[in-house]
């Protein structure tokens, strides 16, 4: 069956923004090849894309991780640029185990992942929900993209301190305080734009 605007959520999201709704989407990560056919009817209709690695590349049909494993940093300005061609009218933001890198029209910006020793980390569900929550939060709140990337920076790197998918995320202060003193990763490769 064909739809008007590509898929049901497209047309969802289109009558949110016709209503005056800022939109945002967030993936479900699965092995598939669903994504190319899925994703881009919806990024006409989404003001905040905040989405992994592995959705990201899949939604455009270029991969970020080699063989081994390895983030492929500099394919990333190609996958946003082509995420925001699609129609993202505000950020695209991509967010990865080793930090985050988004974009809002100007600028690709990047920021790190907090170092969190293994022994303090009890677990890793929700940790990309928190990233996201934090990231949409800052965009509530009128905040910069990248304040907006570092309190969801933060609220990930704090949801590993518990088993649960939320009892580990910090109050906002405490987010920033986390962010500013906790180190970061160090990015292996540079971002070429």
């Amino acid at each position: 069956m064909q739809y008007t605007y590509g898929t049901k959520m497209a047309k969802l999201l289109k009558t949110a923004q016709d209503i005056g709704i800022k939109t945002s989407i967030d993936i479900v990560s699965e092995n598939s090849n669903r994504y190319k056919h899925i994703v881009p009817p919806s990024l006409k209709y989404t003001n905040y894309c905040v989405i992994n690695e592995l959705e990201a590349g899949k939604s455009v049909g270029i991969t970020l991780r080699d063989g081994s494993g390895k983030l492929l940093i500099k394919k990333i300005p190609e996958v946003i640029f082509k995420l925001k061609d699609m129609g993202v009218r505000d950020w695209v933001v991509i967010h990865t185990p080793e930090g985050s890198f988004g974009y809002e029209g100007k600028e690709i910006h990047r920021v790190p992942s907090l170092l969190i020793e293994n022994k303090c980390i009890k677990g890793t569900v929700g940790a990309g929900d928190a990233f996201v929550s934090g990231v949409l939060y800052g965009a509530l709140k009128g905040f910069c993209l990248r304040a907006s990337m570092e309190l969801g920076t933060a609220a990930a790197a704090s949801s590993l301190l518990e088993e649960d998918s939320t009892s580990g995320v910090k109050r906002y202060a405490e987010l920033l305080g986390m962010y500013r003193d906790f180190p970061k990763r160090k990015f292996e490769e540079e971002l070429h734009c």
